[in-house]
């Protein structure tokens, strides 16, 4: 029985981990190194294969930009927008850099059409 409720706790953890380091843009190699970690540790932890002390907890938290509490919350944390709003800003300036100005033209009324909004 204690088995099957650490499983389960290693579940959450990971499921935890998995959707902080999705909403963040990170791939499990870039949080491995971010933590200190190694990828297939990261993999494994995701996946609930693999257990979390609290030095790994301190780890990933830093990591992933929350407090390691937030990594054993009860609930799988949605997404926070900053993560998919900082990585989409950062993929638009790359593109931006290469662009010409009739496309850079063109994407601002794309995105003030798309948003309803002088950007």
């Amino acid at each position: 029985m204690a088995k099957t409720r650490i499983g389960d706790i290693k579940m959450r953890v990971g499921a935890r981990v998995r959707a902080l380091r999705e909403a963040e843009g990170l791939s499990q190699e870039q949080l491995a190194q971010a933590a200190g970690l190694s990828r297939p540790y990261v993999g494994a932890l995701e996946r609930g294969e693999q257990g979390a002390g609290l030095e790994v907890l301190e780890r990933l938290g830093r990591a992933l930009r929350v407090s390691p509490a937030r990594l054993l919350d009860d609930e799988v944390p949605e997404a926070p927008p900053r993560g998919r709003a900082e990585k989409l800003g950062r993929q638009v300036a790359a593109l931006a850099r290469s662009a010409t100005p009739a496309q850079i033209e063109l994407f601002g009324r794309l995105a003030r059409t798309f948003f309803g909004r002088r950007a």
